[in-house]
């Protein structure tokens, strides 16, 4: 599953659709020369980049997409089907295109061309539109139907032209049982699915050098944890103290802190306390500047994207992630590495320390899991823990990924598209990432690790522990996951979610 990188191009076009706004795809201000060494970057992690055809042939546009293909890019266009598309196409054999139209007679129309230049015609299906396609689904040719694939974009764009999840499932089995040769992938998302209440600063390539930087001595790291953390300093303190003092050789691993743009001055207090506590393992410390600042269950929540900046300063082959109020006991990061060796995917088990119980009591040998812990959520995860080893035979393994305690190797993190950043609210953007994963045929295993959660701020919980905001919060991610994909294991799994 290769997701590519959309450009958002000129602010002006001479073409007359709607595509490029709705797609996320036009920009505010035309690109200038400045643009050119960030375009560079943002696109080095992508097997693919889609340009919209409001593309014009200056020296700009030129350097802009020679800086798309510098690593082999594969660049596409993306164009309405038009008669000038068709104009368009037939005197340059050169590249491809991504064809887009909301009518099914323009799906017919292409019968006359030859496709062999377009790697895809992009269906956008809509309210108006979905009862028609179904009913008149076998006059559209064979060689066009293959190259369909289907968009269902957010109903917060409009709720009157787009289906909601519940009707997107009914016309995937509909379609489906209508001719057993459409492909699931046909219903996958290639780029971000656009949401226009993503704020300004949730920005999936972000780039930023670290404030505070310690190294040990003739380091070889294998191993590079990510944290990100908001508001929690005094909590991350002493998940950073834990990992200084694991039994693994430190010049193994390095620990990579992402201060989401805390208000608390968690960055001026960890390099005020680094050496005073004693930590000498390889850190690093980012800080990640926001616009405005948020409060818990607001549309400004960008874990996800905060662990895309960390990794980005990362240089080990293997990937921790783990939250900023997790604590692990002195062998844990020996038995992740060893579980890493025959799995791709090893999930941390968390167990939530009672109020008044302090850390420090974890590496003691009578330390007692079950009487010094509890579950929430009605025991969700204790009951996944219990059927750990059968993981890979249940229904939905991406269900229970989950990024308070996950690792992978590096390389396929990059590989499945890193965290989207689409996800506004709480949850379910570390699902998006173990659906990706699962997909790509990678097996998980539940780890041996029992790592802690402290106990926390009751003002800090994202859902103000109440179960009623907890599923509406879900219920907003949920949707966003679901629609880049449009799987009915999906829809069947998250029913309570995805039917609201």
């Amino acid at each position: 599953m290769q997701i590519g990188y959309q450009f958002s191009y000129k602010s002006t076009c001479h073409h007359a659709c709607d595509y490029c706004p709705e797609f996320g795809a036009k920009s505010e201000a035309n690109l200038t020369s400045i643009d050119l060494d960030k375009r560079k970057e943002k696109v080095s992690h992508y097997h693919k980049v889609l340009v919209p055809c409001n593309f014009q042939q200056t020296q700009l546009d030129k350097d802009l997409i020679a800086g798309a293909t510098v690593n082999d890019h594969q660049v596409i266009y993306q164009a309405q089907i038009s008669d000038y598309i068709q104009q368009e196409f037939y005197n340059n054999k050169e590249v491809k295109y991504q064809l887009i139209t909301d009518d099914y007679l323009k799906l017919i129309s292409l019968e006359a061309y030859d496709l062999t230049h377009v790697e895809s015609v992009l269906f956008i299906v809509k309210k108006s539109n979905y009862k028609s396609i179904l009913k008149d689904w076998f006059k559209v040719l064979s060689k066009v139907r293959t190259k369909i694939k289907f968009k269902f974009l957010q109903t917060g764009v409009s709720k009157v032209k787009y289906l909601s999840c519940y009707q997107a499932y009914k016309f995937h089995k509909k379609l489906q049982k209508l001719d057993r040769t459409v492909e699931q992938s046909q219903f996958l998302s290639d780029v971000d699915i656009y949401e226009p209440k993503v704020a300004v600063d949730m920005e999936l390539e972000a780039t930023y050098q670290p404030l505070f930087v310690n190294k040990v001595l003739d380091s070889n790291i294998l191993l590079s944890i990510v944290i990100p953390s908001y508001n929690n300093k005094n909590e991350v303190l002493q998940t950073v103290k834990y990992l200084n003092n694991q039994n693994l050789d430190k010049k193994s691993y390095e620990v990579v802190m992402v201060d989401d743009g805390s208000t608390d001055g968690t960055s001026q207090f960890i390099k005020e306390n680094f050496y005073k506590f004693g930590y000498s393992l390889n850190f690093k410390l980012i800080h990640y500047p926001r616009v405005a600042p948020r409060v818990p269950g607001d549309k400004r929540f960008r874990a996800g994207l905060a662990r895309n900046v960390g990794v980005k300063q990362t240089v080990g082959e293997l990937l921790m992630f783990c939250d900023a109020d997790i604590v692990f006991p002195k062998d844990s990061l020996e038995k992740i590495i060893a579980e890493l060796t025959t799995n791709d995917v090893i999930q941390i088990q968390r167990h939530y320390l009672k109020e008044g119980v302090k850390v420090s009591q974890l590496n003691k040998p009578e330390f007692d899991v079950e009487k010094n812990s509890f579950h929430p959520n009605n025991g969700y995860w204790r009951d996944f823990y219990q059927q750990g080893e059968t993981w890979m035979q249940m229904k939905a393994p991406w269900k229970y990924i989950c990024t308070f305690g996950l690792a992978l190797k590096k390389e396929d993190f990059l590989a499945v598209g890193r965290f989207r950043k689409v996800f506004l609210n709480y949850g379910f953007e570390d699902t998006d990432l173990g659906y990706r994963l699962f997909k790509q045929n990678k097996k998980f295993k539940l780890s041996s690790v029992k790592a802690y959660h402290q106990f926390g701020k009751f003002e800090r919980n994202e859902y103000k522990h109440s179960s009623m905001k907890r599923h509406n919060l879900l219920s907003t991610t949920a949707k966003i996951f679901y629609r880049h994909y449009i799987d009915p294991d999906i829809f069947d799994e998250l029913p309570s979610f995805l039917r609201v």
